[in-house]
């Protein structure tokens, strides 16, 4: 009788504490994407904003950098529906915004139409760089969102020129939770060191 009164306790905390907290995690996990490209050459991970639901926050792993799988691209998206002519000529430039408390300069990596999706603007996707993956996801563990204000697009970033980002932009701030980047993360990492071992063993 006292092994079924353990075993009914046991089961009873499991449904009580832990079964929840599983699904907390899971509930959590569910706003990350982590899926491998087409091509089996990189993991991308990304979660949709809180004000513009559209755009995303992306990181993108490459497969094939050494074996290693810890270089990271950080980026992330606004969608614009303002037609200005010169759009797509930002495309390369530099762009100022404020972010986690400081102001940032980034590039703008692409400029891309969106009317072939039935959506009258454009898509801007900017790069924040290339990290170090296990030191950046310590960085972004520090923060509990990765909130973004657009201030200024630069012409000649060595002469501080160019336009407002409100003469591009309708929509100048949004914000990504980071609540299980790291999960998320370092999930993609595990895929892409699988991936890793695959081809050099396909190599061999």
């Amino acid at each position: 009788m006292r092994f079924y009164f353990l075993l009914f306790i046991t089961i009873y905390w499991f449904f009580l504490i832990l079964a929840p907290l599983n699904a907390f995690a899971d509930a959590n996990l569910e706003k990350w994407k982590v899926k491998t490209s087409s091509k089996l050459d990189s993991i991308n991970v990304t979660i949709d904003g809180t004000i513009q639901k559209g755009d995303q926050l992306k990181f993108f792993i490459s497969v094939g950098s050494g074996g290693e799988c810890n270089s990271v691209e950080h980026l992330f998206t606004f969608y614009t529906m303002i037609k200005h002519p010169n759009i797509l000529q930002i495309q390369g430039k530099k762009i100022g915004f404020e972010s986690m408390g400081k102001l940032r300069v980034s590039d703008i990596r692409f400029v891309f139409s969106t009317d072939h999706l039935m959506l009258p603007g454009h898509v801007v996707m900017i790069s924040s760089g290339l990290y170090d993956l296990d030191k950046h996801i310590d960085f972004l563990k520090k923060h509990k969102n990765h909130d973004v204000k657009l201030k200024f697009i630069f012409s000649d970033f060595e002469k501080k020129m160019g336009w407002k980002a409100s003469e591009y932009f309708d929509i100048l701030e949004n914000s990504w939770s980071l609540n299980g980047v790291d999960v998320a993360l370092n999930k993609a990492k595990q895929i892409c060191l699988r991936l890793e071992e695959t081809k050099l063993s396909l190599n061999k």
